[in-house]
């Protein structure tokens, strides 16, 4: 028979025992053909359980208890139990379930159980079992040659152990013995006798954290001071260069006055050692779910360091300020994606009474990245004995907005897409989650509908027309007031005039809402917002200059001229008119000349429409003139599209792009001079209904009503066709079109 096909047997032989399906005989007789062999293994096992001791009946338990870490043990005394769960790394989860060794039975008993007679050990004697776990067992023993009391701990079943759990079994010995500390366990020896392997060390008259917790979490200061003793091993560990990597409640000991010990380095290895000298194969997470560090639960033995270690004392202080570890899932999968993937929650939220310092250092060592736990045990053990003497700590409360960014990183469906799933969310995770798929539709509801709504809001006329004027009584005024008549006599909606300062208080009502329509000068006209529904009427540029004071252009350098208002097209207008003339703008309206008294003005630039009574007022008065642009600044300003060359007479009348002929002032003959026109524009939003638009050129064009302005200043249908280099809103330039055919 090979060795393997009698390990099989071993393996099968000890699977039935356990599920009490046969006795060693009948196994025996299923199998005559190895029957002698089977025979004297089984006789080596037999020696081993007398040696071990009755198996002592189950407790009750839940299925949440198959997660514990904390095989029950003797309240005095105790050793650590030896349970440390084997599981696939995270991509082979589901199969590490069901294939990971169950824990052993909890061993719950006050020492009133039926001790067999001292059994024989090579130089000591095995008094009574102290704990059993999955791989060994722990006994009372005496050392005969030095006549002490000990523990000795050996394989349970050392004739079906692996290399590799003999290993484990040698590295927790050698482990422990190189780290000198009061707060680690001594060991005494190590060795094999009569092919069992065993170590004695010492023994420990208490009882494990895990048991203590069993009655109630602990109060602030007894906690401090349990995880500053035990992290003070922990640094002397990592002084000689070992990691623990299996430290939870189960695996500190509490000798009576409160001594902490350090037990179990079943796991431990150096911090040095190669990946591939290390005793886990790999991608396995060795250790207790969890107590784990995140980068251990996920397999990640590189980023494994005295960090991790520092995560596992963490998940210990907050089992004794809570009563449970950080994170707790119904199965073993749960749990090691809850500790990589989800933030703990404050201790203080589970425990009023916790001390919100404590607090704070239990969560710096819960931190999921390494890098901003503590940066050694010693600074742990810094930090809870400034806590202990009174003194403030040096961890810091969570930053908020790295908190929310960790809260919403768990949002379900966040999470999936970061690939790290979140198993176990909360209410408020998934109610966020539900908003944002809320959201997600609503938003491609509405980029899928966004067409039909606006096409729909285009074929509708708005409920009330609002049309943008200018100064009461002018020609602005006059014609918006036309054009509104004509839109509302349609019968479609109502309409409203607003009288404005200008052009520029025209442009900020379209632009805020109030006004659908509005009249503007082309300098009014920039940027994207704004759309041109037609050229309305032309402008004429008049220059008045007071008589005596100013004769020829030359001759206005120095010279104060009113522009209007600041920032309003006619000061543009202006502008562009004296540009290089030397005058100096004065933001005034033109009628200012009329009662400029102390005579500081000297003159002005007005754009408008042909019979403008106020200034005629003026020319007429006598002490003001136009003053005719030279022929260098008309050529300077026909050059922009925008203007157009002109005549007017001074007696304020003007003819127009086109020719006529103006009636005199009496007594006078009419004197033309030249100047420029500019369009005046009938504009709207760039996304107005295009039902508007077209009912206010029908207006406009198709009905007699709306004409308002005389021909020589009214842009006919058949000139607006070729402006057609305007940004026009797309139903104007359309209707331009078709009137074009």
């Amino acid at each position: 028979m090979t060795d393997e096909m009698l390990d099989a047997l071993l393996a099968e032989y000890m699977r039935r025992i356990d599920e009490g399906l046969t006795d060693p005989e009948a196994f025996l007789r299923e199998h005559p053909q190895h029957a002698a062999e089977l025979r004297e293994l089984l006789e080596v096992e037999r020696h081993v359980l007398e040696m071990a001791g009755p198996e002592l009946p189950d407790e009750e338990s839940h299925p949440a208890d198959l997660l514990r870490d904390d095989a029950e043990t003797r309240p005095l005394p105790a050793v650590a139990s030896d349970e440390t769960t084997s599981l696939e790394s995270p991509e082979l989860f589901t199969e590490a379930r069901s294939s990971a060794p169950s824990p052993a039975p909890p061993l719950r008993h006050s020492g009133a159980f039926d001790v067999r007679e001292p059994v024989p050990f090579g130089n000591y004697e095995l008094l009574e079992i102290l704990g059993r776990g999955g791989m060994g067992v722990v006994y009372r023993a005496r050392q005969l040659g030095l006549d002490r009391e000990v523990a000795v701990k050996m394989i349970r079943n050392s004739q079906l152990a692996s290399d590799e759990d003999v290993q484990r079994f040698y590295t927790e010995a050698r482990a422990a013995a190189n780290v000198r500390h009061e707060h680690v366990v001594d060991i005494y020896e190590i060795g094999e006798i009569d092919s069992q392997h065993f170590f004695s060390m010492e023994l420990i008259e208490g009882s494990d954290l895990a048991q203590i917790l069993r009655e109630g979490r602990l109060e602030s200061r007894r906690a401090a001071m349990l995880l500053r003793d035990a992290a003070s091993a922990v640094q002397a560990a990592h002084e000689q260069g070992l990691l623990h990597r299996d430290l939870k409640p189960a695996n500190i000991l509490i000798e009576q006055g409160d001594r902490v010990v350090v037990t179990d380095f079943g796991l431990a290895h150096d911090i040095g050692t190669d990946e591939r000298q290390r005793l886990t194969a790999t991608g396995l997470a060795m250790g207790t779910p969890a107590y784990m560090s995140p980068e251990q639960a996920g397999g990640k033995r590189d980023l494994m360091g005295p960090a991790s270690d520092i995560y596992s004392l963490g998940t210990v202080l907050f089992a004794m300020l809570t009563g449970e570890p950080p994170h707790r899932g119904q199965t073993v999968m749960d749990t090691l994606l809850a500790v990589m993937h989800q933030a703990p929650i404050d201790p203080a939220r589970l425990n009023a009474d916790a001390d919100p310092a404590l607090c704070r250092i239990c969560l710096k060592c819960l931190e999921k990245d390494p890098a901003d736990r503590y940066a050694s045990a010693a600074d742990l053990v810094a930090d809870l004995t400034r806590y202990l003497n009174g003194e403030p700590v040096h961890a810091a409360g969570r930053n908020t907005l790295a908190h929310c960014l960790r809260w919403t990183c768990q949002i379900p469906l966040i999470a999936a897409l970061r690939g790290c799933p979140a198993p176990h969310p909360t209410q408020g995770q998934l109610r966020a989650q539900a908003g944002m798929v809320l959201t997600l539709l609503a938003s491609i509801v509405a980029i899928v509908a966004a067409p039909r709504i606006q096409q729909y809001a285009a074929s509708r006329m708005p409920h009330t027309v609002g049309i943008a004027g200018g100064v009461a009584g002018g020609v602005y005024d006059q014609q918006a007031t036309l054009l509104a008549g004509a839109i509302q006599a349609k019968g479609q909606c109502k309409t409203k005039v607003l009288n404005t300062a200008g052009a520029l208080a025209n442009r900020q009502a379209l632009l805020t809402g109030d006004a659908q329509l509005a009249l503007l000068q082309a300098s009014a006209l920039d940027g994207d917002e704004l759309a041109v529904v037609a050229p309305l009427l032309n402008e004429l540029i008049y220059v008045i200059v007071r008589r005596g004071r100013v004769e020829r252009w030359e001759e206005l350098s120095g010279a104060r001229m009113a522009v209007g208002a600041e920032g309003s097209g006619m000061a543009g207008t202006a502008a562009l008119v004296l540009r290089d003339s030397g005058a100096t703008t004065v933001h005034e309206h033109f009628t200012a000349l009329g009662t400029d008294k102390g005579r500081s003005l000297d003159g002005a630039v007005v754009t408008m429409g042909r019979g403008g009574k106020q200034l005629a007022a003026l020319l007429s008065s006598g002490d003001w003139q136009l003053l005719p642009p030279p022929e260098q600044v008309l050529e300077r300003l026909t050059a922009d599209p925008w203007f157009r060359p002109a005549k007017i007479t001074d007696e304020a009348g003007g003819e127009g792009p086109g020719d006529g002929t103006q009636r005199p002032v009496a007594g006078q003959s009419a004197r033309l001079i030249a100047t420029v026109s500019t369009p005046a524009f009938l504009a709207c939003r760039r996304g107005a209904p295009a039902a508007m638009v077209r009912q206010a050129l029908q207006c406009l064009y198709e009905d007699e009503t709306a004409s308002g302005v005389d021909a020589p200043d009214r842009i006919s249908l058949a000139e607006a066709i070729h402006w057609n280099f305007m940004p026009l809103h797309p139903a104007a330039r359309e209707y331009f079109q078709q009137r074009a055919q």
